[in-house]
């Protein structure tokens, strides 16, 4: 079952990398405070905007199975069409599952970037489920039976509803992971309002003329509430700058004494220098 996962997962790493971002950076119009700040992210799509470097050459090198000539050819195809690119290589991950159950060959490390790889990737899997298990275990045990069934229709839901929990606690994960709860619970307290805003959206979508108004009264309540998450978040974003500016300010100031000692010591440092370099005179 490990390895069964960690092909979905070795998938779900690879789709959620290249994904196009759902939510728009808010604040990008600096003339209007007001821009986009109801799709404010708080934090939903840190580093995922773009595929680094670094991941791109891990992904290539796998799927190019250690073969120079692959590599190349993978390489070229990236920069002349991306779209193609990303097809072989999600073909590849499904036709080279990690374990050997199905199609493609059998457990092992893998050429140049597989086995602490995977289980970083497997380790990631296993904490995200604990988290929703924590928060929606409705959901997580729904997951847990599409994980358990053999039928490969149901594996490929699975697949793809962990990659849509994936866009949504992700980064609360990475939050914890980083000790920073303050953030970790407005996460979450924004994908319940978000949660409950949806909810409303479709009843006011079949709601009759009587009822409407009160729903949106409702809809208010939890916009308003969002709009609070939202300067929580920005009033800790400010905050951690603080602390970022009085940390680079301690270190101007250190490297200004220092500085400042070396200017009025060249001297004394150069002799001291040469007295270290030069082996000194053994006694006759």
């Amino acid at each position: 079952m490990l390895l069964k996962i960690t092909r979905i997962w070795l998938l779900a790493a690879l789709l959620g990398v290249i994904a196009t971002p759902t939510w728009a950076v808010a604040g990008s119009d600096k003339t209007n405070a007001f821009e986009g700040i109801w799709t404010e992210d708080l934090d939903r799509e840190s580093g995922r905007a773009e595929l680094s470097k670094e991941r791109l050459e891990q992904i290539i090198k796998y799927a190019s199975q250690g073969k120079a000539d692959e590599e190349k050819r993978l390489r070229k195809l990236y920069a002349d069409d991306q779209q193609k690119f990303w097809g072989e290589v999600r073909e590849f991950f499904h036709q080279n599952r990690p374990s050997g159950r199905g199609p493609g060959p059998g457990p092992g490390p893998g050429p140049r970037g597989g086995g602490g790889y995977r289980e970083r990737m497997q380790k990631y899997h296993d904490e995200l489920l604990a988290l929703v298990k924590e928060h929606r275990p409705e959901r997580a045990r729904k997951l847990a039976a599409l994980r358990e069934s053999s039928r490969e229709s149901d594996r490929d839901k699975y697949f793809k509803e962990f990659s849509a929990l994936r866009k949504i606690w992700g980064p609360v994960l990475e939050a914890l992971k980083r000790g920073d709860k303050k953030l970790a619970d407005l996460l979450i307290e924004d994908i319940g309002l978000v949660e409950e805003r949806d909810a409303l959206l479709r009843e006011i979508h079949c709601a009759d003329k009587n009822r409407r108004p009160k729903l949106i009264k409702e809809l208010e309540v939890v916009v308003g509430k969002r709009f609070d998450l939202i300067l929580k978040k920005k009033k800790l974003q400010y905050m951690e700058l603080r602390r970022r500016l009085k940390r680079l300010q301690e270190q101007l100031e250190s490297k200004q004494q220092e500085l400042d000692k070396l200017t009025g010591s060249k001297k004394q440092a150069i002799t001291k220098r040469v007295n270290d370099l030069v082996p000194k005179e053994k006694a006759n």
